[in-house]
This record gives C-alpha cells, structure tokens and sequence, in this order.
C-alpha cells in the first residue's frame, strides 16, 4: 500500500492500522503486505529513497527498488517462448502494444517475431 509522504508517523500508523483488517478480510496474508509512503504526485520515495529531514519515520527501499528485489514468479524449470495475448495497439513514440503475458518473458533490447506476418521488433522498455 502506498501512504502520502506528507503523513507523519502517528497518521501512517493509522492507515496501516485501517487497512490490515481489510487486506486480511480479503484474503491477504499479513507477511506478503509492505506498507511504505510514497507520492504519486511529487515521485517521492517512487524511484529515490526519501529524505530523512521529510519522512524521518520511515526507513526502508524507494517504491520501484522494492519491486526490482521481489522474487520471481517464473518456473525456472521451463523455456517457453515468450507469448504475448495483445490488448491494444498505440503510435505514440513508435508503436507499443498493450497485453498480458502467456508464457516465457522478454528482456530490454530483446528481439522478438510478431506473428503471423513474422515482424521482426525489438523491445524498447
């Protein structure tokens, strides 16, 4: 869960408080919850870790750190292609494509065939 970073201690202790029984109720486990402040607005503690002198109560990893650490859920045992269900289609800044992973993954800078037509592309990010 992410808490505004302007909270002070006493106010994120009591959105955890709050939340808990909820997150539980709904079938969460305690051990796989992580609180921490973060802004969504200003990008504090998203990608760098936030000032002692603004969240002196808060010592831990930035938001996107966190997320790089966690473990990952791909059998190592398997090597399947990397199979992608498209959603949707964008021409932003080239063309980027929107959908849900089947199987295998894919890597920055990796080179992939969209079939049918056997389009050669290359991940950006």
């Amino acid at each position: 869960a992410v808490v505004s970073t302007q909270s002070t201690g006493a106010r994120y202790d009591d959105i955890i408080s709050r939340l808990l029984p909820f997150l539980k109720q709904s079938g969460f486990k305690t051990n796989d919850i992580k609180f921490m402040p973060a802004s969504g607005l200003t990008g504090a503690n998203l990608k760098e870790p936030l000032d002692p002198k603004v969240c002196p109560w808060f010592k831990g990893p930035p938001f996107l750190t966190y997320l790089d650490a966690l473990p990952s859920f791909k059998d190592p045992s398997t090597d399947k292609p990397f199979r992608l269900s498209i959603v949707e289609k964008f021409k932003d800044m080239g063309t980027m494509v929107m959908g849900k992973v089947i199987s295998g993954e894919c890597r920055k800078n990796q080179s992939l065939t969209i079939m049918p037509n056997k389009t050669v592309v290359q991940v950006a990010e």
